[in-house]
């Protein structure tokens, strides 16, 4: 959409340097960071702790073993 405003509104050159900047990128770190707020606060008004995986479950590929 925001793109579409661009085309509209914006000089060519214009809309490229809000491209080269990652003014797009900065539209993905909004929605991502909205979206753990609402985690975090899901998890208060439920009164529970942060998730955590246990450690013997969790498998590590070390890079020494592909060197060989």
């Amino acid at each position: 959409m925001k793109l579409n405003v661009f085309r509209e509104e914006a000089q060519e050159e214009e809309a490229q340097e809000y491209i080269n900047i990652g003014a797009i990128n900065s539209l993905f770190v909004l929605g991502r960071s909205v979206g753990f707020i609402g985690h975090y606060m899901d998890q208060k008004r439920l009164k529970q702790g942060l998730y955590r995986h246990p450690w013997d479950d969790i498998s590590y590929v070390l890079p020494e073993q592909y060197n060989n």
